[in-house]
């Protein structure tokens, strides 16, 4: 399957080429309102990531044909005036590429494979998308 590249901006995070748009939807995604999107090169995965004021981020991983989402609490990566850049959007990208460590955790928010996962399924999940993500980068 191709990726249409209209209207869509390329970016190259660590040697990896990913595909980014803006776009607002409400009661039609995981989220309402500003988003940005971006999708690996060969769609095995992407990014969902809400752009909003509250002081909770959020942002989902994707496994394509719906092998499973997992959303986490994450940092900021839209300037002060509530705009996301190139810059923030490779950050974005290298954050999820790095794998939490001890001191670095992660809160999963939820986690879905066909279903509602438990905390256990989650962290199970979220450990195997990053196994695939992190062998691209």
């Amino acid at each position: 399957m191709s990726l249409s590249k209209k209207g869509k901006r390329k970016i190259i995070v660590n040697s990896q080429v990913y595909y980014w748009w803006v776009f607002n939807e409400h009661d039609q995604n995981t989220f309402d309102g500003n988003q940005i999107k971006i999708v690996s090169e060969d769609q095995t995965f992407n990014i969902t990531y809400a752009i909003h004021n509250d002081t909770k981020r959020i942002v989902q991983l994707e496994l394509y044909r719906d092998k499973g989402k997992i959303q986490i609490e994450c940092p900021k990566f839209e300037n002060e005036s509530g705009i996301i850049t190139p810059s923030g959007i490779s950050k974005l990208i290298q954050w999820i590429c790095t794998k939490p460590t001890d001191d670095t955790p992660r809160k999963i928010t939820f986690g879905y494979n066909k279903k509602g996962l438990n905390e256990l399924e989650s962290n199970a999940l979220y450990k195997n998308i990053l196994e695939k993500i992190t062998k691209k980068a």
